[in-house]
């Protein structure tokens, strides 16, 4: 809980779980064809979050502040554990769950580049 390391690297793990979980119910790999519909407030809020990555680790390379890769981290990792709670993912109808599975992969490929910045692994489980 709280601002930390495991917090965000269980943020990552539980969308890993997500992903298993769905091609293990015969869901196969996420196309990669689909796009991405952002019809919910929360899936555009979740995708405005993700846009600002590019602009906070240009930041982080000009000013050497670490910190604020750090509080990004934290803060799309509570973004998104807001999102799977609130959004049905899984359960949602086939379009949906697609849209909204490949969204959370954006989510998990960005929590993992901004840990591997930090010199953070990323565990699939824990």
């Amino acid at each position: 809980e709280g601002n930390t390391a495991p917090y965000i690297q269980y943020a990552y793990a539980r969308l890993r779980s997500m992903k298993r979980k769905f091609m293990a119910e015969g869901g196969g790999p996420l196309p990669s064809d689909a796009s991405i519909d952002l019809e919910l407030t929360a899936e555009r809020t979740l995708a405005k979050r993700l846009l600002e990555y590019p602009w906070v680790v240009s930041q982080v390379a000009q000013s050497i502040r670490i910190h604020t890769l750090a509080e990004y981290l934290y803060s799309l990792a509570t973004s998104v554990s807001q999102f799977y709670h609130e959004v049905p993912v899984l359960k949602a109808e086939e379009k949906k769950r697609i849209s909204r599975l490949l969204l959370l992969e954006e989510v998990a490929k960005t929590l993992k580049h901004g840990l591997s910045l930090l010199g953070i692994e990323c565990p699939e489980k824990m």
